[in-house]
């Protein structure tokens, strides 16, 4: 690059992409500064190339790249343009500095791809597009035609995969946390039948008895949210490769769940607290 030192040990790969001119229109990627290419960017003309939005900090920082020029082992070529930044083999890796060098200036090593911008099912194009390929070149066969959605789904089977998994997984250990929660605190309360009896037989109301022992249920749901709150923060960077687009410390998830076990835990308190402060209190005090 020009006017720029490298480190001797530093990493100087950078991606390649041959395209023609719209193709960052057509995708949909912003020109941050200088032109796109043109028709005229062929064989003859100038080299010309552009770089993406990592490619210019990485090598000028906050200096205008426009006129630089990049120097190949073949050629020479001047930047005209930089464009935003795209992913190209993963959404999980690191944005790639990247090359873009217009495909009309040189023979494509590779055959090329077809970028189509459409508001319309794919099923209603594939046909004319095979025609309109024909009507240019007999030669020129149409394959593999799918959407960028679709690649993008393909990029994240192993991820959505992982997810279904974990989901399953989580919800059931939700709900075997929940089942040994209620019955742990509903266990509890039924051996205080025989205090919450005479405390019924000296007068308490029985609301406030029951109120009573949700406050102790409460807090002994509170010291376990206090215990598992950060034993899962820390463990959370043993499950931090396997998400994306999702933070190991997502508050939403961990508000949810601290929320389902609480409203588990008030349950396990009120109900058999209610159902024993009904009881007659001749009954309660000759419990066991």
């Amino acid at each position: 690059m020009e006017g720029y030192t490298p480190q001797p040990d530093e990493d100087k790969e950078v991606y390649v992409n041959r395209v023609a001119p719209k193709y960052f229109e057509t995708l949909g990627t912003p020109l941050l500064t200088g032109r796109d290419f043109t028709l005229q960017d062929r064989k003859g003309a100038p080299k010309v190339a552009m770089i993406n939005q990592t490619m210019a900090h990485y090598y000028f920082r906050n200096a205008n790249p426009i006129g630089r020029h990049v120097i190949t082992e073949r050629s020479t070529m001047e930047i005209i343009g930089v464009v935003g930044d795209a992913k190209y083999v993963s959404l999980r890796e690191r944005t790639p500095r990247t090359l873009y060098l217009p495909c009309f200036q040189e023979d494509l090593p590779w055959g090329p791809s077809v970028l189509v911008r459409t508001s319309v099912p794919i099923s209603a194009i594939t046909s004319p597009l095979r025609n309109a390929a024909r009507a240019l070149d007999r030669s020129v066969a149409l394959k593999g035609i799918k959407t960028l959605s679709e690649q993008v789904e393909q990029s994240l089977i192993r991820e959505r995969m992982i997810a279904m998994l974990s989901s399953f997984f989580g919800l059931l250990a939700l709900a075997l946390a929940c089942i040994g929660l209620y019955g742990v605190m509903a266990y509890t309360v039924t051996r205080r039948t025989n205090e919450i009896g005479i405390r019924v037989a000296l007068g308490a109301a029985r609301r406030s008895v029951v109120w009573l022992v949700l406050q102790e249920t409460m807090l002994l749901a509170a010291i376990g949210v206090g215990i598992g709150l950060p034993a899962a923060l820390a463990s959370t960077r043993l499950i931090r490769n396997l998400l994306f687009g999702l933070e190991p410390t997502d508050p939403w998830t961990l508000l949810v769940s601290t929320l389902v076990l609480a409203l588990v835990a008030a349950a396990a308190g009120y109900l058999p607290a209610r159902r024993a402060s009904r009881v007659d209190p001749m009954v309660a005090l000759r419990y066991e």
